[in-house]
């Protein structure tokens, strides 16, 4: 997927403020959390921690696998008060 097609589908405001928000500054400048249109960032506390090499768009909010938005993705606002931990793979 090229640069381009990523920021006409990515919201950029919602993606920075999560990013540096949620990680630390060394991690969240890889933008490794992609926050697309449709996703609500309302109400969200909690936690995110990222045990892995840090890549660019490895976790996304607001996308279905296959690629497609979803008109109705809520997105991370589901985080009030969890904690959510990504550890790499294992062997």
């Amino acid at each position: 997927m090229s640069i381009f097609s990523v920021i006409k589908k990515v919201n950029l405001w919602k993606t920075l403020y999560f990013n540096f928000r949620y990680l630390p500054f060394t991690k969240a400048i890889h933008l490794p959390v992609y926050i697309y249109w449709r996703s609500d960032l309302s109400k969200m506390r909690g936690k995110l921690i990222i045990d892995a090499p840090v890549t660019a768009g490895m976790i996304k909010f607001g996308v279905h696998s296959l690629g497609h938005q979803d008109s109705f993705s809520i997105g991370p606002s589901g985080m009030s008060g969890a904690l959510l931990s990504l550890k790499g793979r294992q062997g």
